[in-house]
């Protein structure tokens, strides 16, 4: 399941952020958090 960040990619950058800053908040796992990290500075 792709995550809301990816879902506002092409369409609402300051939104995609916002939902990717929300997902690193919540994860716990590092590897996660880095996956997430690479999708926020891929924006």
């Amino acid at each position: 399941m792709p995550l809301p960040g990816e879902l506002y990619r092409g369409i609402d950058i300051s939104q995609a952020k916002m939902d990717f800053h929300k997902a690193l908040s919540l994860v716990r796992i590092h590897q996660d958090k880095e996956t997430i990290q690479n999708q926020m500075d891929r924006l």
